[in-house]
């Protein structure tokens, strides 16, 4: 006989998820800051970003999103914009840092500002999957 599993608070999962998944994701782009501080070089947003990165975490944490939400159980909109979100972020996410490999590099600053729209995107998607499985 199985015993019961005493189910976390949406919190404490939301507070696990931001700091295993989100935190130790975007660990790179913090090495890289803190890099930079200890140089003693000035803080910009476009040399912090723009090595398209915050594409890789994106795509990763749109995956794991993509993977709560197919197992929650709640059918309703929020889950099928969650999950339409998160597709577009791995689509989307995948395309801007593989295609500038092979072609002309795009400017830093596009790079970093529409990485942080998709890492954002991604990480609201993630919340929502966190939030409605189980």
């Amino acid at each position: 006989m199985a015993l019961p599993v005493a189910r976390r608070s949406v919190w404490t999962r939301l507070l696990q998820w931001t700091l295993f998944a989100v935190l130790l994701g975007i660990s790179s782009v913090v090495l890289k800051w803190a890099v930079t501080v200890i140089r003693g070089d000035a803080i910009q947003l476009d040399k912090l970003l723009g090595d398209g990165e915050l594409f890789i975490v994106a795509v990763a944490l749109a995956g794991a999103a993509l993977s709560d939400i197919v197992e929650a159980k709640a059918n309703h909109a929020i889950r099928q914009t969650a999950a339409f979100v998160a597709v577009i972020c791995i689509m989307v996410g995948a395309a801007l840092y593989a295609i500038p490999q092979y072609g002309p590099k795009p400017p830093e600053r596009n790079v970093a500002v529409s990485s942080v729209v998709l890492f954002v995107s991604a990480v609201l998607a993630g919340a929502t999957g966190v939030i409605l499985k189980d």
